[in-house]
């Protein structure tokens, strides 16, 4: 795992110090009528076709890998038609009425089984175990920033639509993601964790139709909060096309619906984006969306394994 990608990046926070980036996709420009070549320069004013709003054609800083990206600020249209995509997905899924119980496709955990034990709660989670206290800070303000919102408003701008936890196995990643998603469940709002090993061999041998979407609606949609637990996990022979490909197309199933909903979202993984992409787990369209909705930052969990630790 390279150093430079596991940069705490005190202040990188974008709520904090507005200095983390995002990678805006040319297809939401193009969506608008707007180009994003590149013989149009930053800083280029173009109306938009469809509302007549001013926009500007800005690039990100730098962020943790050094790499930038351009798009054009936001106007009315952006802003309604992310709101209609959430209106037309919760009419979607409830026209069908595709739950998991219903369905009989089963959590990946079950969230009250989780809820009904003090094992993953914040109480339990002791921040002096690790070796930089940062994340566990970061991800408190985080949730702070986020709960009187529904949606994510902009991926640009306030708290990201995620947070991407990494480390090495027993370093507290899943244990704080659970515990701040059940601190979310006891203010009676949807929740949902979706674990990746559960997830795969779910998608094996769930028909495709209103079970598999019984899978993927609660924590690709209807979820305010979803944690996805331990991505990269699977272990597959990478010079298997096959199952590579199985394995990246179920993710982007979920995670572009995650996406397009604007909801909020916790990762959890031992390996960094590029990491993913590198070993096969997710393409280069489910990493440009966990791109976007982090903007690019790792929060790294870092000191020794406390599944280890000797009891007090």
């Amino acid at each position: 795992m390279d150093e430079h990608q596991l940069e705490r990046g005190r202040g990188l926070l974008p709520w904090a110090r507005d200095l983390a980036t995002i990678e805006h996709r040319a297809v939401s420009a193009g969506r608008f009528g707007l180009s994003l070549t590149t013989d149009i320069p930053t800083g280029a004013v173009a109306t938009c076709p469809q509302c007549g709003a001013t926009r500007t054609l800005r690039e990100t800083r730098p962020n943790q890998m050094g790499r930038t990206a351009r798009y054009w600020s936001e106007c009315s249209c952006v802003v309604a038609a992310a709101a209609q995509s959430i209106r037309l997905s919760d009419h979607a899924t409830e026209a069908i009425r595709g739950t998991r119980d219903e369905l009989g496709a089963g959590e990946s955990y079950d969230v009250c089984a989780l809820a009904a034990t003090a094992a993953l709660t914040l109480d339990r989670f002791d921040p002096t175990r690790m070796a930089d206290r940062y994340p566990y800070d970061a991800a408190r303000a985080w949730l702070n920033d986020i709960l009187e919102r529904q949606v994510v408003s902009s991926y640009r701008d306030g708290p990201p639509a995620a947070l991407f936890f990494v480390g090495a196995r027993g370093r507290g990643k899943t244990h704080l993601a659970v515990a701040l998603m059940l601190d979310i469940h006891r203010l009676h709002r949807r929740v949902a964790i979706l674990n990746e090993k559960k997830y795969l061999d779910q998608t094996r041998t769930v028909a495709f139709g209103p079970p598999m979407e019984a899978l993927v609606a609660v924590p690709g949609e209807r979820a305010w909060l979803s944690v996805f637990d331990d991505i990269g996990k699977h272990k597959f022979d990478r010079s298997d096309e096959r199952e590579k490909v199985r394995v990246q197309n179920a993710w982007y199933s979920v995670l572009d619906r995650r996406y397009n909903a604007r909801r909020w979202s916790i990762f959890t993984s031992e390996k960094t984006l590029d990491e993913l992409v590198r070993y096969g787990t997710l393409d280069e369209a489910t990493y440009s969306r966990l791109y976007e909705m982090t903007r690019g930052v790792h929060l790294a969990f870092t000191g020794d394994d406390q599944r280890l630790a000797v009891p007090s």
